[in-house]
């Protein structure tokens, strides 16, 4: 039976990406502490995925695993990057010169093979503005690619003990290497493998417990050691402990509050949770068009609580309305691969 409720934390969480960290940071509708207090969400997109995993009847295999996330993963992006480097293309040839152009560079003039290698791996769409998100994108086709190891190995290994060994991987990994993707990998599967082995499978004690000890030592960080939690992004990029303990602290806590609580679907948050990675992808076009809005004075108010919430509305509407045409139309495209 489907868990609707991981659903609807699905499309919740998309809608957090977007509409809230991504619409404070990139739109600058606010500053420290508070960008540094909304920085954890990345880590609640693999505890879902690790969830979801636990959820399945039937293990994957290697094929059918990269199967899978050819289709739902990679071949949406492709789809993404040739739309984005057609719109670069047509704004080097029609704008380059223009206001138009200056207030939203999008230059492929200077495209070479080290560009196009970005582009196929998954690293950047060069010279695209408001298009950092896709990141993740690696790092989420590794991990859940390769997830199915450690599901066996978690059949011979202690699922307590494997999660903590995955925790040491990672602390030691921080504490012996700069290796900016190895850490991240590391990090990041911390909380996949949590999803996998603790989605409805803990007791409520045991994650105040983890909140508590996740506070102790933030507060002992802080206050003894005079370190600080801001920015976020610098303990984000690559990752260390303090970015694991604090999104580890702020998951356990909205566990606590949503431990008993059954969340209401509803029409918005499916499309959310059905479209969210192509959502997601296409949110660059989304913020384009907010940020020549401001820049046009369009949109002229001061930053403030007003200005950042009608500027998640903007996005949240956007991005909804968007996806009625970018949905399709990798459907559509899914479709003629599969019959090609």
């Amino acid at each position: 039976m489907r868990d609707v409720q991981l659903d609807i934390y699905r499309g919740l969480t998309m809608i957090y990406i977007l509409c809230v960290g991504h619409a404070l940071f990139w739109l600058r509708n606010a500053s420290e502490p508070i960008l540094s207090v909304i920085l954890f969400v990345i880590p609640i997109v693999f505890f879902i995925a690790g969830a979801a995993i636990s959820l399945r009847k039937a293990e994957r295999g290697i094929w059918a695993t990269a199967a899978n996330r050819i289709r739902r993963v990679a071949v949406p992006y492709y789809i993404y990057a040739v739309i984005m480097v057609a719109i670069g293309a047509l704004a080097t040839l029609l704008l380059r010169g223009t206001d138009y152009f200056r207030l939203m560079p999008f230059d492929i003039s200077g495209y070479g093979w080290r560009e196009v290698r970005d582009i196929l791996l998954f690293q950047n769409i060069p010279n695209c503005p408001c298009a950092a998100h896709i990141w993740f994108i690696p790092l989420y086709l590794i991990l859940s690619c390769t997830f199915f190891i450690q599901e066996k190995l978690m059949k011979v290994i202690n699922r307590h003990l494997y999660a903590l060994i995955c925790l040491l991987a990672f602390l030691a990994a921080q504490a012996f290497t700069s290796l900016s993707l190895l850490r991240e990998l590391l990090c990041y599967n911390v909380f996949m493998v949590a999803g996998f082995v603790y989605y409805r499978k803990i007791k409520v004690w045991a994650v105040a417990s983890v909140a508590l000890i996740a506070a102790g030592a933030l507060a002992l960080y802080m206050f003894a050691l005079g370190g600080s939690l801001c920015p976020m992004q610098g303990h984000k990029f690559p990752p260390d402990w303090i970015y694991l303990t604090y999104s580890m602290m702020v998951l356990c806590l909205i566990s606590l509050i949503l431990w008993r609580v059954k969340l209401p679907n509803n029409r918005l948050i499916r499309i959310w949770n059905e479209r969210g990675f192509t959502i997601y992808l296409y949110q660059t076009i989304v913020f384009w068009i907010v940020l020549l809005l401001h820049q046009e004075g369009i949109i002229t108010l001061p930053v403030s609580p007003l200005r950042a919430l009608l500027d998640s509305l903007l996005v949240l509407v956007l991005s909804t309305a968007l996806s009625f045409l970018t949905d399709p139309l990798e459907r559509s495209v899914l479709r003629r691969l599969r019959h090609s």
